[in-house]
């Protein structure tokens, strides 16, 4: 007696079936992050650079600026060097007092994400704050003294918050 199902299709049927099942079976048990690109911030916290404080000032100067730009404009479509989208300014004001470690060092130590993003933020816009006269404020808190604190950068992400709100940032 042979099986209705072996009549009913074809022998090349059967193989066709088979295949369909072992492909299914097989990408229903992938994992879905194995295909998924890293996000903007992982970039950003997976990017080796050094901070260096400049011997003049409370600033400091990133290692990696031109491939943390390119990081930013690859993450970005439709962005460009002169031009980002303010969506994309508030993931790094967001992210600017996430203490999460990045890759990024100043002197042996890792330094956390917000740095690298108040990094890659002020490589794309500056901001200068005045007074009611018009005068340039020289202290403005999303320009914190370096190193930065936890609490400096807490204020740095108040300030661009309002700066990138009221669209008072420029693009050099």
């Amino acid at each position: 007696m042979s099986c209705f199902f072996s009549r009913a299709v074809p022998r090349y049927g059967m193989f066709i079936l088979m295949l369909v099942t072992v492909v299914a079976c097989t990408e229903s048990f992938a994992p879905d992050n194995e295909l998924d690109p890293p996000t903007l911030k992982q970039s950003l916290a997976a990017l080796q650079g050094r901070f260096d404080k400049l011997p003049d000032n409370d600033d400091y100067i990133y290692s990696r600026h031109q491939e943390l730009i390119d990081i930013v404009l690859a993450h970005t479509p439709g962005a460009r060097r002169d031009f980002l989208a303010a969506e994309t300014l508030l993931e790094f004001v967001d992210c600017l007092d996430e203490q999460s470690p990045s890759a990024s060092m100043f002197g042996n130590q890792t330094v956390p994400l917000g740095w690298v993003c108040h990094a890659a933020l002020t490589g794309f816009v500056y901001h200068e704050e005045v007074d009611a006269d018009g005068d340039i404020v020289p202290a403005w808190a999303g320009y914190p003294s370096f190193p930065p604190s936890r609490q400096e950068m807490q204020a740095a992400k108040s300030a661009w918050e309002k700066v990138i709100f009221e669209k008072q940032y420029r693009f050099p």
